[in-house]
């Protein structure tokens, strides 16, 4: 119930401040764009957003797409299939499925997003053939889902799910025919009936009996030009001779003129286009009128027309096209000018120029707006906006106003006003319509400015204090009418602080606060009759910003507000005496703070020098406000402001005066669409038309992009259609499964990558309108980065198999190698074994029978039975080294034990050799891993202690030889003791240090063992240890 009564008295003042403003239209600020911005040429014909949100406007040389920054243009091309029939564009039309049509030249033709160009209409649909030499001026859609083409020569209905044409053409006799063969406007209403317009006039299509039934204006000949139904239901036609509409209930049609006092001449009010708005206003756009808005709630017109003493009114009076966009922009085309624009949420704001600007503003108890300005004295409005009074000074009437510069306005609880102006304050009597006047006594009588009575409070006591330009406070009690004054003293802290006194203000404990430009903050001190002063301290950081004060406000929580002359806005806590500061670097405008004024809902309203700005003081947050929102100037003044009632603000600036309740001046609701326009790979763009490489694929219509691995570098640009105010729609993007989280890129459209790895991504783009409202769906491009066929999943089964199969033949060749090998060691051990070891046995045997026949017959030759013997120990040595490299090669498997066991036989020989006794302690079998050596390792092995042995027995020159052989943790550790003198003593030093060392060490490497001896005089002792 309550919101509903809020809602009431908004609509309420809505209606009742609408009118406070001349009977003029209300004011707009227009922008515009040219041939300078970009427009292809600078007569505009039609104007359409389509389905996307993109603007188009159709010109005599090329059409044009608008993204809000800027300009494509299509342009006629005889070598491009996909170009425009013709670059002078007529008209533009979207039909049921968002589709658009463009008549160029006289042929119509439909444009395709997914080429990027057009195809024309007999080309889309065959059976269409016989209009191709027709010149098409108009097309419409009707919910039956045909297409009526008015041409220069009949009308033309084309069925599109039937595939089926019919022409109707003009009867001189009538029997229900066209009254005329040029047909140039086409529209269906909201009841489904065709309205034709031609050049004799208005037809409606009778379906029932597909006939037409004619209405003639009353300018035969001139023809119509446009038809549009407003939300009322009411049909306008708009004309060479002026605006008709249709009366249903008399079934005629009926002229309306813009001012129903003036007939204008004939001639001079060709209407050329017809729109009706979102709130229901019918714009009508004139050949040399100008642009007329039509209120059907009020029966009013308001006019728009080319000032040339303003830069911000129309471009031209010949407005030949008005389309309004769905963000609430208005747009008229004019005649070799270029477009003219407006943001429609300025008509929340309701603005008053007054040239010589607004110094002092007050809505008085009964409604009343009283305005104070520069040099014109004080306006009365009342609360149909009507002007009642102009109050200036006349110097041979001493009631009249005492100066024409108003500079305050205060009511006091009487109903009386009072009124500072630039020669001392007025009281005006509202009964006898007289001012009395008040001079106080200025500080120099030859400063202009000491006269000046810049403001005017009346606090709770009913008296009224008065603050001057430079000659201190003044304090009068009405009933006693004794006027005091308070001045600055040098010598006294407790005197008013200097300056001009700018501002003041009572807090809710009832003190009086002061704020002086120049002198800053003072509070007045009843009791005492003295004055605590708050100046600008510029080391203190957590102290008044600036000594000039321009305004003050308590708020409700104990607060004083400051606004400062270039110091930005102060908040001033009396508890802690200490002041925090907002300027532009937290989001103020502008650091010269005018006026301060709460709404309802906590927020202050700060009048600047560049403009309005709001600030929530819970969030600490600015939202300004400028001309483009409606103000009737950036500059705004001091003194002028006031909240009404009902909660209406009022703000005075140089050029005139602003007027708005605060709920109305909310965020932008629309989400503009989010658009990705543009992807280029290198920097070159994707041409979706020539897609035949995965670089150049681009399928509109997937949203989706196929890059090679050697394009990952791309970029992209896009665009938030909102139109208020581009410039500050703001945009973030994403590339899902590249980036963690959004790049917020302010106003910047455009972004790339680089280095990215082949995979599947998302790019996802968002964008927010001029008031920060962000459409969070945006827009999304799936992006697939295709990798190097070396990282393609067939590529690599292909080189895994390869692989595979590549291991399986080096398995099988080193098999078969092994295989061969050992069937080489076994038929090599064989043939040694059988071929030489044999024949060397032979020959041992045979010089060992020699040798005994010889010592038998005592044979006394003593070289002979050397040689002989000689022969014989070769032999034999030859005959155990084979049978050792037989047994190394042999591929036979041999435990760890039978190595031992071979070890201690060959010591058992070596010792008795030297007679040196020996003692062997190995494991038994059983405690020995069963574990085979290869015949590498068995090689090595043997080959090492070997060496040690025979080196032990033979050079250490000892006695005794120990060999130990332990297993324990998987190692086999093998020591080899002698109690000989070491190798230092021994009979062969060399043969322990040199090479035999060194082949000792090498064995065991390769057994991946260790190897360690150590000697001293007391014997040598050889320790080999490797893992089993």
């Amino acid at each position: 119930m309550l919101r509903l009564t809020c809602h009431i008295c908004f609509g309420f003042c809505w209606l009742l401040f609408a009118r406070i403003i001349s009977a003029q239209p209300q004011e707009v600020r227009f922008e515009f764009l040219t041939i300078e911005h970009g427009l292809s040429n600078f007569s505009i014909n039609d104007i359409i957003q389509d389905g996307q949100g993109f603007l188009w406007f159709a010109t005599e040389d090329g059409l044009n797409k608008y993204d809000g920054y800027d300009f494509k243009i299509y342009k006629a091309d005889p070598d491009d299939g996909a170009a425009l029939p013709h670059s002078y564009v007529i008209q533009l039309y979207l039909d049921r499925s968002n589709s658009l049509w463009v008549i160029a030249g006289s042929r119509l033709c439909r444009y395709e997003p997914s080429i990027d160009g057009f195809q024309r209409f007999e080309d889309l649909f065959p059976k269409t053939k016989p209009m191709a030499d027709k010149d098409v001026a108009a097309v419409c859609e009707d919910r039956y889902g045909n297409f009526w083409i008015g041409t220069d020569r009949g009308l033309f209905r084309y069925n599109l799910q039937e595939d089926t044409l019919v022409v109707y053409h003009a009867d001189a006799a009538g029997n229900g025919a066209l009254s005329s063969e040029v047909v140039r406007a086409l529209y269906e209403d909201r009841s489904g009936t065709i309205w034709i317009g031609t050049v004799a006039g208005l037809e409606r299509f009778d379906r029932g009996r597909n006939t037409f039934i004619s209405y003639r204006l009353d300018a035969p000949g001139k023809g119509v030009t446009g038809i549009r139904e407003d939300g009322r239901g009411t049909v306008w036609i708009a004309a060479a001779d002026g605006l008709f509409y249709y009366d249903q209930p008399a079934d005629r049609v009926l002229r309306r003129h813009f001012d129903r006092n003036i007939t204008p001449p004939a001639g001079t009010d060709i209407v050329l286009d017809l729109f009706e708005d979102q709130n229901g206003a019918l714009w009508i756009a004139t050949l040399h009128l100008g642009l007329w808005r039509y209120e059907p709630a009020t029966d009013r017109f308001f006019q728009y027309r080319h000032d040339p003493d303003d830069a911000h009114s129309l471009l031209m009076n010949r407005v030949q096209a008005v389309h309004e966009d769905r963000s609430g922009v208005m747009w008229l085309g004019h005649y070799r000018s270029g477009i003219s624009y407006y943001a429609r949420r300025q008509d929340r704001i309701i603005r008053n120029k007054i040239a010589d600007g607004v110094y002092a503003l007050l809505q008085d108890r009964s409604g009343n707006l009283w305005v104070g300005s520069f040099m014109t004295g004080l306006r009365q409005y009342d609360s149909l906006g009507r002007l009642l009074a102009h109050y200036r000074h006349d110097p041979k009437n001493p009631q009249s106003l005492s100066n024409d510069n108003v500079l305050a306005i205060c009511e006091d609880r009487s109903g009386d006003l009072w009124i500072g102006t630039g020669y001392g304050f007025n009281r005006f009597i509202k009964s006898r319509q007289v001012f009395e006047r008040y001079l106080p006594k200025p500080a120099n009588p030859k400063v202009h400015e000491h006269y000046q009575v810049k403001s005017i409070h009346e606090d709770k006591n009913g008296e009224l204090w008065f603050g001057t330009n430079g000659s201190g406070l003044f304090r009068l009690h009405p009933g006693a009418g004794v006027l005091t004054g308070y001045h600055h003293d040098p010598e006294n802290p407790q005197s008013l602080n200097p300056g001009g006194i700018w501002s003041l203000c009572e807090d809710r404990d009832g003190a009086l606060w002061i704020g002086s430009f120049g002198g800053g903050l003072a509070r007045f001190e009843r009791a005492t009759q003295t004055f605590v002063r708050y100046s600008h301290d510029p080391n203190n950081p957590a102290g008044l910003s600036h000594p000039g004060i321009y305004s003050l406000y308590p708020d409700d929580e104990g607060y004083l507000w400051i606004g400062t002359f270039g110091g930005g806005l102060n908040r001033f806590d009396p508890r802690t005496l200490r002041f925090e500061h907002y300027t532009d670097r937290e989001g103020l405008p502008d650091n010269f703070v005018k006026g301060i004024l709460p709404d309802d809902r906590g927020n202050l309203w700060l009048s600047t020098d560049k403009g309005l700005s709001r600030f929530n003081p819970q969030t600490k947050s600015f939202k300004n406000f400028t001309v483009k929102d409606g103000l009737v100037d950036n500059v705004l003044l001091s003194g002028a402001y006031h909240k009404g009632r009902e909660g209406w603000l009022l703000f005075g600036g140089e050029g005139g005066f602003n007027m708005f309740h605060p709920d109305s001046l909310h965020d932008n609701p629309y989400l503009p669409p989010v658009l990705i326009t543009n992807f280029r790979v290198f920097d070159k763009p994707l041409r979706p038309r020539l897609a035949t490489t995965p670089e150049q694929h681009a399928d509109r219509d997937t949203r989706h992009i196929i890059l090679s691995h050697q394009s990952n570098f791309f970029s992209f640009e896009f665009v938030a259609l909102d139109f208020t105010d581009a410039r500050k729609n703001q945009y973030a993007y994403k590339l899902e499964g590249f980036d963690q989280d959004w790049t917020y890129c302010g106003a910047r459209r455009y972004a790339s990558y680089t280095n990215v790895d082949p995979g599947e991504y998302i790019l996802r783009v968002k964008g927010s309108n001029s008031d920060g409202v962000w459409n969070e769906m945006g827009a999304t491009l799936n992006i697939t980065i295709l990798p190097p066929y070396w990282r393609t999943w067939w590529f690599r089964s292909l080189a895994l198999g390869a692989a595979l199969l590549l291991g399986w033949a080096i398995y099988r060749y080193r098999v078969n190698r092994l295989l061969e090998m050992e069937r080489l060691r076994t038929r090599l051990a064989a043939d040694l074994h059988d071929e030489i070891a044999g024949n060397l046995s032979s020959i041992a045997m045979f010089g060992k029978i020699v040798q005994d026949e010889n010592a038998k017959s005592n044979a006394t030759k003593l070289a002979g039975a050397e040689l002989l013997q000689r022969i014989i120990t070769l032999s034999q040595e030859s005959v155990n080294s084979i049978r050792e490299i037989i047994w190394a090669i042999d591929p036979k498997p041999e435990s760890i034990h039978d190595l031992l066991m071979r070890v201690r036989d060959f010591a058992v020989n070596a010792c008795r050799a030297q007679n040196m006794a020996l003692k062997f302690d190995a494991p038994g079998a059983e405690l020995l891993p069963a574990k085979n050596l290869s015949p590498e390792q068995r090689k090595h092995l043997w080959l090492l202690l070997k060496e040690a042995i025979h080196n032990a027995a033979k050079h250490s020159g000892g006695s005794e030889l120990a060999i130990y052989a332990s297993f324990k943790s998987n190692r086999l550790n093998i020591s080899i003791i002698d109690n000989g003198a070491g190798i230092n003593g021994a009979t062969h030093a060399p043969k322990f240090s040199g090479k035999g060392l060194q082949t000792m060490k090498t064995r065991a490497e390769q057994l991946r063992g260790s190897f360690g001896m150590y000697s001293d005089d007391s014997g040598t002792t050889v320790n080999v240890t490797l893992k089993i």
